[in-house]
């Protein structure tokens, strides 16, 4: 559970932490510059990973319980406002506009949701992640839905679950499986969901660091806040599924490269969750 006496990560694992999504989110600007990116996405990737810095090394170890219920009520309703006044593209809604800024909700707010439910694994998280995925569906967005199959998965194998836990797991892999059949007419944008195939095009040794680099960042920075805590190991399993949910889609469709390709709410949504994991016991 969210906790407000929290035992984080020492500094050197944060900053380990911040080096690895700093390598993953670094190889990507490099892509952007070499190739010729639109001038707005490298400062906007590099804002927000100056961001998750400051989330991950401001000083202090206490964390709040209000963290963790603003996210369970921001995860659905920032999904349901995508289909209410979301920008609509081809009959597809999946982003909010803030300040001329598109966010994917789910990308800003599903690590950290599946964060809160490792620790919580009460009534509120797992209704707030099953509403979730059925929003998706609605968007329709596989990759929302399999980021948060992915995440109950890993956040729930190894033990044994109570009702409600099997209930969540149901409805997740019914959503993502339901959104796979549906349509998604959208096409790849350069730099957005075709950033590894952008590097590899840019230079072969450029495209293999990038990819290296995204895996690390999908594995490390979680290991690195939790290691000196078993308890909180599910909750890392839980966020790396997310992400893992994320990237495995972008790979084979037209879905945005967390990390390395453009788009804040990735990075946003992994520092946001990497800190309930920081924060959390």
């Amino acid at each position: 559970m969210v906790s407000p006496a929290a035992a984080g990560a020492s500094q050197s694992e944060r900053l380990g932490a911040l080096a690895v999504l700093a390598l993953a989110v670094g190889s990507g600007l490099i892509a952007f510059s070499l190739g010729q990116a639109p001038a707005s996405y490298a400062p906007v990737n590099a804002g927000a990973l100056m961001l998750t810095a400051l989330v991950l090394l401001i000083p202090g170890e206490r964390g709040s319980e209000i963290l963790g219920n603003l996210v369970l009520l921001a995860a659905p309703i920032s999904i349901a406002a995508s289909l209410l006044i979301g920008p609509a593209m081809l009959g597809v809604q999946r982003w909010i506009e803030l300040g001329g800024l598109s966010l994917h909700p789910g990308m800003l707010l599903v690590p950290a949701l599946i964060t809160v439910l490792a620790h919580r694994r009460d009534l509120p998280s797992l209704a707030a992640t099953g509403l979730c995925s059925v929003l998706a569906w609605l968007q329709p967005d596989f990759a929302t839905t399999m980021a948060v199959a992915c995440g109950v998965l890993f956040a729930t194998t190894g033990r044994v679950l109570a009702p409600i836990e099997h209930a969540a797991r149901l409805i997740t892999m019914t959503a993502m499986v339901l959104t796979a059949f549906k349509p998604d007419p959208l096409g790849p944008v350069a730099f957005v969901e075709t950033a590894l195939s952008d590097g590899f095009t840019i230079h072969p040794v450029l495209g293999l660091v990038m990819a290296l680099a995204l895996v690390l960042a999908l594995v490390l920075p979680p290991w690195l806040l939790t290691r000196a805590s078993a308890e909180r190991h599910l909750a890392a399993r839980g966020l790396t599924g997310a992400m893992i949910g994320f990237t495995l889609p972008s790979l084979l469709a037209a879905y945005p490269q967390p990390l390395v390709g453009y788009g804040a709410s990735a990075i946003l949504g992994y520092g946001l969750a990497l800190a309930v994991l920081r924060f959390s016991r």
